[in-house]
């Protein structure tokens, strides 16, 4: 082989090595930004005020399911909507690949967790409606990142909040 076809492939095997590495670093920086995106946009005072108009309309109705829950509150359901969309896209960030997964879990998982077993559990959420199915994809995604430790000690405390409020009762009759 000539030195020119020599220094031209190891030319371009540098270039295309180089341009390969730019864009994982610029994929990785990306990632992480969305992820502190994500985060800043969870702990914004209007997310807060969502959060918590969700929360209470669960301590009021808590043995009600999801359409129950809809019948009755509607002004109040729009919150606890704005609190599963964002779980669906953060479900389908790390589906994709579109978000850095260590940050997510380091970020979310604790409030994933009191979200899914105080309020999103099956049997209150139909899972097979449109877009819960990333409510689940998210869990077992946690579930497969986690130690066994840490996902039941979530998963308890999350379920002893809900525990908590029905044995205080529910401020409205079944059924209606």
């Amino acid at each position: 082989m000539s030195d020119f076809a020599a220094n031209t492939l190891s030319g371009l095997i540098g270039a295309l090595l180089g341009s390969g590495a730019a864009y994982w670093l610029t994929r990785q920086s990306q990632k992480v930004t969305f992820a502190f995106d994500l985060h800043k946009e969870f702990n914004t005072i209007e997310m807060g005020k969502h959060r918590h108009t969700a929360e209470e309309l669960i301590k009021k109705h808590p043995t009600l399911t999801f359409k129950q829950l809809g019948e009755k509150d509607t002004d109040s359901m729009d919150s606890l909507y704005v609190i599963i969309r964002f779980y669906q896209r953060l479900g389908l960030a790390v589906k994709y690949a579109q978000v850095h997964k260590k940050l997510v879990r380091d970020m979310f998982d604790t409030n994933f967790y009191y979200w899914y077993y105080g309020s999103f559990k099956p049997g209150f959420i139909d899972l097979n409606e449109n877009g819960s199915e990333h409510l689940e994809y998210l869990l077992i995604w946690f579930y497969r990142r986690i130690s066994l430790s840490r996902h039941k000690a979530l998963r308890f405390q999350s379920e002893q909040w809900l525990i908590n409020i029905k044995s205080k009762g529910d401020s409205s009759p079944q059924g209606t």
